[in-house]
């Protein structure tokens, strides 16, 4: 087979023009709209601020961060500060409760605007990309709702709890395991298997669940999307993302719900901002600065390829695993993550209930145990060297007394 040279620098030559055209007309219009939002200014002091509205944790991160920094007075009240999703956000429900608290503008072509100003002009004071912030000791942590149903939402969210076939005075315990479904539906232009390490066992979970409905409890599973629905026949197991779910839903059971156990994924900061506590399964060393009062925690084991043998915490630290946030290159350091299993899902939620009722009681040695953990980490990584231990997200100390060689050595 003869190729056209000409045709393929044709071809080429096409692509870089029509790359070009594009930059430029993000640069003309993008600098036409933040001119004209400069010139408003100069009479009122306005600021549009992106809102990330394509995935849920980082919506409800953003809007939470800035609402805390706004309560610490870190805003200037005299600026008109309006927020910018796009015509559809990624959750309806939550874009409501923040419009109740801020000006919000839904506009897609707004938003693409401001995205072009942004971008042309980054430092720019007047159209500016919400931070998304885990962590500032300023303003956090804190475990107070940030958002409220009114009374007719309440009905409407009793009303979802009495489809489902669960009492008005039943516990709910709702639970997720991670997996790529969301990721892949909200952006399908990435690859995120590299995202695989930290997805769940949804088998594990069931187990759990299992365990919890046998005590009187209701179990949900959530979550917005997910690869497969579950295989339990339990009257009190429901698979709610399969066949119940809604915006209103989710933010409804963020309040409705008397725990929350899963990964660590967006559907988490549902349960934050509510105020509902929980536990975070197979979480990364590096995410465990996230300073979530009402979570406890339970650290990843890393597995060694070579030998099958896990990993002490020193020794995950020295390989710097807390800065690793792919399968691939865990794989290249030759390393896997082994995931949590049911009894220590089982124990620590159980742990998160006895303690949120009052009947937890610490053991001797237990307090060491967890500062022994933090005190692996190296000083300059987060603040972790400087930081006070209650400002810390609590970790699960079952699983830390049955890893205790893992922290100890």
């Amino acid at each position: 087979m003869v190729k056209c040279m000409s045709c393929g620098m044709k071809n080429i030559g096409a692509s870089a023009i029509r790359s070009a055209l594009k930059k430029v007309y993000r640069f003309t219009r993008g600098s036409i709209f933040l001119i004209l939002v400069k010139v408003w200014a100069y009479f009122y002091s306005v600021r549009f601020l992106i809102l990330d509205d394509i995935r849920i944790g980082h919506m409800l991160m953003m809007a939470g961060y800035y609402f805390k920094c706004k309560e610490a007075g870190r805003h200037d009240p005299k600026v008109l500060d309006i927020l910018v999703t796009s015509s559809a956000p990624v959750n309806e429900t939550f874009a409501d409760k923040i419009g109740e608290q801020a000006k919000l503008l839904r506009s897609s072509i707004i938003k693409s605007l401001c995205a072009d100003a942004a971008l042309v002009w980054p430092k720019n004071q007047n159209v500016v990309v919400m931070k998304c912030v885990l962590y500032d000791r300023g303003v956090y942590p804190h475990m107070e709702p940030l958002y409220h149903f009114s009374k007719q939402e309440m009905k409407k969210g009793e009303a979802l709890i009495e489809e489902m076939g669960i009492p008005k005075d039943g516990k709910i315990i709702c639970f997720f395991a991670r997996d790529q479904a969301y990721l892949n539906r909200v952006d399908k232009t990435r690859n995120w298997d590299y995202h695989s390490f930290r997805n769940g066992s949804l088998e594990d979970y069931q187990k759990m669940a299992e365990h919890f409905a046998d005590q009187g409890y209701w179990l949900l599973r959530v979550g917005a999307y997910v690869d497969k629905e579950i295989n339990v026949d339990h009257p009190r197991i429901i698979d709610y993302s399969s066949k119940f779910r809604s915006d209103f839903g989710d933010a409804f059971l963020g309040v409705r719900s008397s725990w929350f156990i899963g990964d660590l994924s967006g559907i988490t900061d549902i349960y934050k901002s509510m105020g509902n506590g929980g536990v975070i399964c197979n979480m990364g060393l590096g995410d465990l600065y996230l300073t979530w009062r009402n979570f406890i925690s339970v650290p990843m084991l890393y597995q060694d390829l070579s030998d099958g043998k896990l990993l002490s915490y020193k020794e995950s630290i020295s390989r710097n695993l807390h800065l690793v946030y792919r399968a691939d290159l865990l794989k290249d350091r030759g390393v896997q993550v082994v995931y949590p299993g049911s009894e220590i899902m089982i124990d620590v939620l159980q742990e998160k209930i006895q303690r949120d009722k009052g009947a937890w009681i610490e053991a001797s040695g237990d307090l060491e145990l967890e500062q022994a953990f933090w005190s692996l980490y190296p000083k300059d990584f987060m603040g972790y060297g400087t930081r006070d231990p209650r400002e810390m997200s609590p970790l699960s100390i079952l699983f830390l007394r049955r890893y205790s060689h893992l922290v100890l050595n």
